[in-house]
């Protein structure tokens, strides 16, 4: 078996983990960019830069920086360190201290989730949550999203997961 464990300290704003093993976490940051609209032009003249623009604003795009991703521990390819009997020492965990900031994101997951989606198409899968707000209502209905959208990938054979990726790396012929 793997093992994550993260434990944030709310008073001081801190993610404490440690990990074992091909599971792990990300840690996910809100930031919001505004974009210029197309209607605004920037004319360089002889008298220097005149800006105007149209009564259009520029539109803002929500942006989830990624601020951590952890990497799996493993011996080799598919054979991640374990934890139990006949495992490995515990001692071999990795751990890390973040600093937080208010809503960020800390997705946790297992192999499962990791070998069959990107960080792209978890960061896709988040972000209309955040659109409209700063916070994830519904973090049980995020993580029912996210854990059928990686069991789709695993059952599609013309996926090409970051499982098949690492595979194909190490030379091993998957599907």
């Amino acid at each position: 078996a793997t093992c994550c464990i993260l434990i944030i300290d709310p008073t001081q704003a801190i993610l404490r983990s440690a990990y074992i093993g091909d599971c792990g976490y990300m840690i996910l940051r809100k930031e919001v960019r505004e974009e210029k609209s197309h209607s605004e032009i920037i004319k360089k003249s002889d008298k220097g830069i005149d800006s105007s623009s149209s009564d259009e604003e520029g539109s803002k795009k929500i942006i989830l920086r990624e601020v951590f991703i952890s990497e799996e521990q493993t011996k080799k390819f598919n054979f991640p360190y374990q934890v139990g009997v006949n495992g490995d020492d515990p001692e071999t965990s990795l751990s890390y201290t973040h600093e937080l900031k208010i809503n960020d994101i800390i997705i946790a997951g297992s192999d499962g989730l990791f070998d069959n989606l990107t960080t792209k198409e978890i960061k896709d899968l988040v972000r209309p949550y955040l659109i409209a707000s700063d916070k994830v209502y519904s973090t049980d209905l995020l993580a029912e999203i996210l854990s059928q959208k990686a069991f789709e990938n695993s059952r599609n054979p013309l996926y090409n997961s970051p499982y098949a990726q690492r595979a194909k790396n190490e030379k091993i012929d998957y599907k």
